[in-house]
């Protein structure tokens, strides 16, 4: 059956069987290119059908390697645990948000100001919205964006970290079952969750930054010399240009105010970061495929070792940047010291226009998220 579905697109010889795979030498019908005959014969044998498929070149031949066994499915059970693993992080994340609204309250008291204190219902579901949704949003966006493109994914699974993350969770995941079909794919597929949960992070922010109170900035001052605040000296520039924008637009006593910034909005600023993490040009991250979409292996393999120095520098000289040293140390003892496979087609390579594109939407996103000192 493999090799007829082959034959539908390639002319093929077998020249290899053993208990794993299939090798065929191949070439394209119908004077059509490879990577035209090739994206055809993946829909069908990868998104239909669950094999998995490398095409390469040896001695000159194209060559197209084909699992024997089919990739395993999606199955009910493995909704169950998601389903079961996305309840338990909802509350979770909720039972974060109950905490640090309480905290909040007690510190708005303490300075004489009970009359800012939050509803600790309402201000709960908004924390846990702020948290999940752009979350989910980041993860079905690539899930959809690998559904799109044929490519064998596992729906987004929510992670909980009760007691653990100051978020109650660690954020979520999907598996690809298979490589994306080219370099091309795995470019789009990285970047659409970070652009989707950049976007909906900083919306969620600017919403919950105009409904932090706003306060005398001598009454501020007064509460981070007790302790009861903490001022925040660490901001995504992205947060930076919305918290300006909107001072801008709403009136202010001459620069004598400041905002004391909700749980909510406090947990908007920590998605923000996350995504930035979530971009470095390292390992399995999204900005690790998107950096072995626009180059090959080896850079991707130098710019993950920049990007662990870079991070260690860093953390050295600003202390109040040692969780970017600790998040960047673990995703490279993680993902960082595997090769990159890249994608299921490993001739393939994007034009000049679309890496420039790429390249500018991911720069742009790396930009906009990276954490500033103010």
């Amino acid at each position: 059956m493999i090799q007829q579905v082959i034959n539908k697109y390639f002319k093929s010889v077998l020249v290899s069987d053993n208990q794993n795979y299939y090798e065929f030498i191949v070439e394209p019908l119908n004077n059509s290119s490879v990577e035209e005959a090739f994206k055809k014969l993946y829909a069908e044998l990868v998104g239909q059908l669950s094999y998995a498929v490398l095409l390469f070149k040896d001695s000159g031949n194209y060559v197209l390697r084909v699992s024997k066994r089919e990739m395993r499915r999606n199955t009910r059970r493995r909704y169950t645990i998601t389903l079961i693993l996305s309840i338990i992080t909802i509350v979770s994340v909720a039972y974060a948000g109950y905490l640090t609204t309480q905290y909040f309250n007690q510190a708005v008291s303490s300075l004489g100001l009970s009359n800012l204190r939050l509803d600790i219902s309402w201000s709960t579901l908004l924390f846990t919205l702020t948290v999940v949704v752009p979350i989910v949003t980041h993860e079905f966006s690539h899930y959809l964006m690998g559904r799109k493109l044929m490519v064998p994914v596992t729906p987004p699974t929510l992670i909980p970290a009760p007691l653990i993350s100051p978020l109650g969770t660690f954020g979520a995941i999907i598996g690809m079952k298979h490589l994306p079909k080219s370099l091309k794919d795995l470019v789009r597929i990285g970047l659409a969750g970070p652009l989707a949960g950049t976007i909906a992070s900083c919306v969620l922010f600017a919403v919950m930054y105009i409904l932090s109170p706003v306060v005398s900035y001598n009454i501020v001052a007064e509460a981070v010399g007790k302790g009861l605040l903490q001022e925040i000296r660490v901001l995504p520039l992205g947060s930076v240009l919305i918290m300006k924008f909107i001072d801008v637009l709403r009136w202010s006593e001459g620069g004598m105010t400041s905002v004391i910034l909700s749980p909510p909005a406090l947990a908007a600023l920590f998605i923000i970061l996350i995504h930035f993490i979530n971009l470095l040009p390292l390992g399995q991250l999204d900005g690790g495929h998107v950096i072995r979409g626009l180059t090959d292996v080896h850079i991707h393999r130098l710019a993950g070792l920049v990007t662990l120095v870079a991070a260690l520098i860093t953390t050295l000289l600003i202390p109040d940047l040692l969780w970017l040293g600790i998040f960047v140390v673990a995703a490279f003892l993680i993902t960082g010291l595997r090769e990159h496979p890249g994608s299921s087609n490993m001739l393939s390579k994007l034009k000049r226009a679309h890496k420039l594109r790429y390249f500018i939407i991911y720069a742009v996103l790396l930009t906009f998220t990276a954490p500033i000192i103010i």
